[in-house]
């Protein structure tokens, strides 16, 4: 026989006492238990037994085909068609014989000259035709960039490449203004001003004396110059100031309070969540039908991968006088590695990137030895 647990006798003198020592337990277990029987449709124990139990008096009987009859095969049609399926066969097989007797064309292996800076109306192959990507993995170059290009083709070049050469140009300057509208100061005048902004808000030794001598300038004076040479005064922190401990538990309780309070509303919020599945349904579909509407073009150019943007490289040209006209002194431009680089961040096959340049992560700090001294 076990021996019965005797409950443990505890003072409950003060209030902290009363609170850790009173086990309420059993009563939000009983608690628990009438808000799911609410939730359940009420308890059983105060149900009559109609309400809990009913007698079934059909008996569940299903539908079983009969015993004589039987599953018979129609053999003629049947007979018809296996005939059928075999002579099928037997066609497929004679085809593919025929097929693997007949001699077998081989491929050519020299690809047909196209131009390539044609007009749209003439032919071109089947591969170049097919390719209707935004940007294309391998982009034709200018006909006007040829070792020998035609003058007018040239000069198309030349035009372009200037438009894009002014505009930089432009930049430059507007950004050359506004550096020279700036007054040059030297590291003393600096100091100097960035003292005057710091110290701006802030309440200086004498500053409320000076303002409130501007009747009475010599009391002005004499408790300006008087606040100036007292140090400032520490701030004392007297007995009454000082929290009690019963002050400070009352504190902790009531943060204590509030920080369940938060945890039970957010746990509300997230069982909530589950009711709202329709509406959530509703607003990924509504998304869905908004992106759907915006073009593809405008798709891609909202698109950006990375903190920067694709920026065009400069354009691959020759002069006039550069051009050699030969291939033997053709002199060589670009570098396919760096065009086959920003041909994927055009792409947006990886994010546009930047040149890092040197530089120290921490301020070098200088020490004079005392050796020195």
């Amino acid at each position: 026989m076990e021996k019965t647990k005797t409950k443990k006798k505890v003072s409950k003198k003060s209030k902290t006492s009363w609170r850790k020592n009173t086990d309420v337990k059993d009563v939000e277990e009983f608690l628990e238990e009438v808000r799911r029987d609410e939730r359940t449709g009420g308890s059983a124990r105060v149900k009559t037994d109609a309400e809990l139990f009913f007698v079934h008096k059909k008996a569940d009987v299903k539908d079983k085909p009969p015993a004589g009859r039987k599953h018979r095969v129609d053999v003629p049609k049947q007979r018809k068609r296996n005939a059928a399926l075999a002579e099928e066969a037997r066609q497929k097989s004679a085809a593919a014989a025929r097929k693997s007797a007949a001699p077998q064309e081989k491929k050519s292996s020299t690809c047909p000259i196209v131009d390539l800076w044609a007009t749209p109306s003439e032919a071109k192959p089947s591969k170049i035709a097919r390719q209707k990507a935004a940007a294309p993995a391998v982009e034709v170059p200018l006909p006007g960039t040829s070792y020998n290009p035609a003058y007018n083709e040239h000069q198309n070049l030349l035009r372009k490449a200037t438009v894009v050469e002014v505009e930089k140009l432009r930049k430059r300057e507007k950004l050359n203004r506004f550096a020279s509208s700036m007054p040059a100061m030297n590291q003393f005048e600096r100091e100097k001003t960035w003292v005057e902004e710091m110290s701006v808000g802030l309440q200086l030794p004498g500053a409320e004396a000076e303002e409130d001598g501007s009747d009475e300038d010599l009391e002005s004076d004499d408790s300006c110059r008087g606040d100036e040479e007292a140090p400032a005064a520490p701030k004392v922190v007297r007995a009454d100031y000082r929290k009690s401990a019963k002050q400070r538990r009352k504190e902790k309780e009531q943060r204590e309070t509030e920080r369940k309070a938060r945890l039970t509303k957010e746990a509300r919020l997230r069982e909530n969540e589950v009711y709202r599945l329709r509406s959530i349904k509703k607003e990924i579909s509504r998304e869905a039908s908004s992106q759907q509407q915006v073009p593809k073009a405008a798709q891609e150019k909202n698109s950006q991968l990375g903190p920067f943007k694709f920026e065009e490289p400069d354009m691959e040209i020759q002069l006039s006088d550069e051009l050699s006209g030969s291939l033997r002194r053709l002199k060589p431009e670009g570098n396919l590695f760096k065009d086959r680089f920003h041909s994927l961040q055009r792409r947006k096959m990886i994010e546009p990137r930047r040149p890092v340049i040197p530089h120290r992560k921490y301020r070098v700090k200088q020490y004079t030895k005392e050796a020195f001294k």
